[in-house]
């Protein structure tokens, strides 16, 4: 990271006695446009999603977070309750790394209650005594974080704390990021990306339950009143376009970084991993998106 008016030039701070946390949506429910969503289409829709999705995620999600250099004390990922048979191919794969955690979201009344509760659950049983932090970082099932990047957020929450006595909620953005698509690795600035973390006080006020990362939406996250942005000599999230995505389209107007290979490296993946997910556009045909 480079020194900034939270760092200074020599940073030096004890570490955070914090949970420190991964929180991903695999196949939630969160409002009437992702129910349309192919993940939860009828049964032979989302049974054709898992398969390319849960193989994807291995290949590059699952892969960039054990490359972690300073692994998170666990990583929290969801899945509607009322499709616990059809993921089970998912918690097979998972269930070899005790430091993954399946979190349900469960039904009320017929309805999906919020994400956030289930994972509010998650937390709750998890915080052991003497964490006096909740650290949450969000992270969708097909994307990648530098293998750095926990390291990172652990020095500079810190370094946050110990600039800012009092201080209980603040989040942090790490503004400098890459996209992958259509056989392409771009250089993305994207200062409100959902690639944010969260840290949170524990017992801040009466009745205090962990927001998370998750809480509210990412493209608001400067209304917050304690927000910083970590600046990085590289980029500290992957966001991969392959083409089944809901939302992200390439963006071809970012500039392409030249060495691929090393660039991906940062995150524990390789240009081969992501060329079948993320192909070049054939001769004459555009590539998936735009601006």
């Amino acid at each position: 990271m480079l020194p900034d008016a939270v760092l200074g030039l020599h940073p030096d701070h004890p570490p955070l006695p914090a949970l420190r946390l991964v929180v991903t949506r695999f196949n939630m429910v969160l409002n009437a446009e992702f129910r349309q969503a192919p993940a939860l289409a009828g049964e032979a829709g989302f049974a054709a999603w898992l398969d390319h999705r849960l193989a994807l995620f291995q290949a590059v999600t699952l892969r960039s977070l054990a490359a972690q250099t300073q692994r998170p004390d666990a990583w929290l990922i969801g899945f509607d309750a009322a499709r616990r048979a059809a993921v089970q191919p998912v918690l097979r794969r998972l269930a070899r790394h005790d430091w993954i955690i399946p979190v349900w979201q469960e039904q009320r009344d017929g309805r999906h209650e919020s994400p956030r509760l289930a994972f509010q659950r998650g937390v709750a049983g998890l915080l052991r005594p003497g964490q006096d932090w909740v650290v949450t970082t969000r992270l969708d099932n097909d994307d990648a974080l530098n293998r750095h990047h926990q390291e990172a957020l652990a020095d500079y929450a810190a370094a946050v704390v110990a600039r800012r006595p009092g201080i209980e909620d603040f989040w942090v953005s790490f503004p400098l990021g890459a996209q992958y698509g259509a056989g392409t690795l771009r250089l993305f600035p994207y200062t409100n990306s959902p690639f944010l973390s969260r840290v949170e006080r524990v017992g801040a006020a009466p009745g205090w339950r962990a927001g998370t990362a998750l809480q509210g939406h990412h493209g608001h996250v400067f209304d917050q009143p304690q927000v910083f942005t970590a600046t990085t000599r590289w980029p500290m999230w992957l966001q991969v376009v392959h083409g089944a995505n809901v939302l992200n389209r390439v963006r071809e107007k970012l500039p392409i970084l030249a060495e691929p290979g090393r660039e991906l490296a940062r995150f524990g993946l390789t240009p081969a991993e992501l060329a079948p997910w993320c192909p070049a556009p054939s001769e004459g045909q555009p590539p998936a998106g735009g601006d």
